[in-house]
């Protein structure tokens, strides 16, 4: 994913209303059924001696997403390599659950 895009969706999440409160990230679907996938159990991270591979249901680009605004995370007891199951951090569980309520 180019990095312009990725400083973009970023910004766009540090944004704040008038108020002093954050503008919400907005997700794709697919981003949303990523989200969903990693609350469920089924993405994973594969660390090898050359690169890191997301895999899950949709693909793995949304997933990039999800891990670089930091709403899914590399769980802390994992090794370097191997394959490891990815979690919600606290950020992605409420975004999970704001989404849910629209």
């Amino acid at each position: 994913m180019p990095q312009e895009l990725i400083q973009c969706v970023q910004a766009k999440a540090q944004r704040r209303l008038a108020d002093g409160r954050r503008v919400p990230l907005r997700m794709t679907e697919a981003q949303h059924r990523g989200l969903q996938a990693t609350a469920r159990g089924e993405v994973y991270l594969t660390h090898s001696s050359i690169q890191y591979t997301l895999a899950g249901p949709g693909g793995s680009q949304p997933l990039w997403v999800l891990l670089r605004v930091k709403l899914i995370a590399d769980p802390s007891k994992s090794k370097r390599y191997g394959r490891h199951q990815m979690v919600l951090t606290a950020k992605g569980r409420a975004a999970l659950s704001h989404h849910a309520t629209l």
